[in-house]
């Protein structure tokens, strides 16, 4: 008989438990605005040797209940904080987004830039994210030349190691 009072006590208890659990829960999702997301912006490659090659991985994680639209400014600055490049966009999220922001065509001049990303939703709501970069044209006739070189001194010593066993297999 206690056994059926005691178990019975605890289904209350429970019961109770679950109640305040369903009641915090409710409330919580009550406040969270209908709007709200995390972003983050990072450059892909740091040292590239072209403006072509610059890409920007943008993330957007949203938390809010409906599909939020975004309105998206690319601006790209040289060392000396003149801007060289400008471009707007928009998205809508609705949970995660993954972007891969390709910057073609823009012929910048080797040196050192920066890209700074903004973002404005929910009216008011807005963003900032800054992201540094350097154009760094290689020189490939360099590397060329000491490709070449490499191939050379290996195709000699290979010479002389089979010169080696073909006299060495005549004794």
């Amino acid at each position: 008989m206690k056994n059926k009072e005691k178990m019975k006590d605890n289904l209350i208890l429970y019961g109770i438990m679950l109640g305040i659990l369903v009641v915090t829960l409710a409330f919580v999702l009550a406040g969270v605005p209908e709007q709200l997301f995390d972003i983050t912006m990072n450059i892909e490659d740091s040292i590239i040797e072209s403006s072509d090659d610059l890409v920007a991985i943008i993330t957007y994680e949203s938390f809010g209940s409906v599909p939020t639209p975004v309105d998206l400014t690319y601006t790209i600055y040289n060392k000396d904080g003149e801007i060289v490049h400008s471009e707007k966009g928009d998205v809508i999220v609705e949970t995660e987004n993954i972007e891969r922001k390709y910057f073609k065509g823009l012929n910048l001049p080797e040196g050192e830039y920066y890209l700074v990303f903004k973002t404005i939703y929910n009216v008011d709501v807005g963003d900032e994210f800054r992201g540094d970069f350097e154009i760094k044209k290689e020189k490939t006739e360099n590397s060329l030349l000491w490709l070449w070189i490499i191939i050379g001194v290996g195709l000699v010593v290979l010479v002389f190691v089979v010169i080696y066993f073909l006299r060495r297999k005549k004794k």
